[in-house]
């Protein structure tokens, strides 16, 4: 039932597409650049290695690989994903 109310609301929406593809850049990439440096783009570089190979599957540890395979078979990132966004519309309309 999750993963149909998912494809309902964001599955076909190209402006969903583009805020979750641009996410990173906005929130992730700065947080990491505090971690490791800002300087010479070691974060965005950090990233793009990262980003590259999860989606191809190349140097991940096999508790990484073995992670992956169990969020995406038993639709964990999708279910959580969901509950985050409830929790946020029902915060956005109880501060009204």
């Amino acid at each position: 039932m999750r993963s149909m109310a998912f494809i309902y609301f964001l599955g076909g929406s190209l402006r969903a597409a583009v805020v979750n593809f641009t996410q990173n850049y906005v929130t992730g990439i700065p947080f990491l650049a505090r971690e490791v440096g800002a300087k010479s783009l070691k974060a965005e570089k950090l990233y793009h290695k990262a980003m590259f190979d999860v989606a191809i599957g190349k140097d991940l540890s096999p508790v990484e690989a073995r992670m992956l395979d169990e969020m995406i078979n038993k639709g964990t990132a999708e279910d959580q994903y969901i509950r985050q966004i409830t929790r946020e519309v029902k915060a956005g309309f109880s501060q009204h």
